[in-house]
C-alpha cells in the first residue's frame, strides 16, 4: 500500500466519518427544528397574525374611506354655507335697497304733504287776511260814516238821538 492509497482510504473513511460528524448532525437538527418551528408557527402564529394584519388593513382602509367621505361632506357643507352666505348677502342688499326706496318714497310723501299743508296754511292765512281786511274796511266805513254823521250833525247843528243816528249809519253803509 502506497502512501497514496493509504491517503485515499483514509480520505474516504474520513469523508464517511466527516459526513456524520457532529457538525453535520447539528446542521441537520437545526434545519429540522427550523422547519418544525416554521410549520408550528405557520399553523398557530402566522395565520392569526396575518388575520390580525388583514383586519388592521381593513380597519385602516375603512378609516381612510370614512375620512374621504367626511372630507367630501365637509366640502359640500362648506359650499352650502357659502351659497347660504351669498344668498343672505343678496337678500340683505335687496332689503337695504327696498328700505332706501321706502325711505325715499316716505320722504317724497312727507315733502308733498308738507307742501300741501303749507299751501293750505298759506290759503288759510290769505283768507284770514282778506277777512281781516274786509272787517277793517267795514269798521273803517262805519267809522267814516260816524264821522261824516257827526260832521253833518255839527254842520246841521242838530243832534240826532242814538236811534236815528244808527239808522243813518246803516243806510250809509248799505249805500257804500
Amino acid at each position: 500500500m502506497t502512501n497514496e492509497t493509504v491517503h485515499e482510504v483514509a480520505g474516504q473513511a474520513h469523508e464517511q466519518i466527516a459526513f456524520m460528524s457532529p457538525e453535520n448532525t447539528l446542521v441537520l437538527l437545526t434545519w429540522a427544528v427550523f422547519f418544525g418551528l416554521l410549520i408550528i408557527l405557520n399553523k398557530f402564529a402566522w395565520k392569526p397574525i396575518l388575520a390580525g394584519l388583514d383586519q388592521r388593513e381593513e380597519a385602516i382602509r375603512q378609516s381612510v374611506e370614512k375620512a374621504e367621505q367626511i372630507q367630501r361632506e365637509y366640502e359640500q357643507l362648506n359650499q352650502k354655507r357659502q351659497q347660504i352666505l351669498d344668498e343672505s348677502y343678496a337678500q340683505a342688499k335687496e332689503i337695504v335697497a327696498e328700505a332706501r326706496k321706502g325711505a325715499q318714497n316716505a320722504a317724497r310723501v312727507i315733502e308733498e304733504k308738507t307742501k300741501e299743508e303749507t299751501q293750505i296754511m298759506i290759503e288759510n292765512a290769505q283768507r284770514e287776511i282778506q277777512a281781516t281786511v274786509q272787517r277793517a274796511r267795514e269798521d273803517l266805513r262805519k267809522e267814516s260814516v260816524d264821522l261824516a254823521i257827526q260832521l253833518a250833525g255839527k254842520l246841521i247843528e242838530k243832534n240826532l238821538d242814538e236811534k236815528d243816528h244808527q239808522k243813518l249809519v246803516d243806510d250809509l253803509v248799505r249805500k257804500i
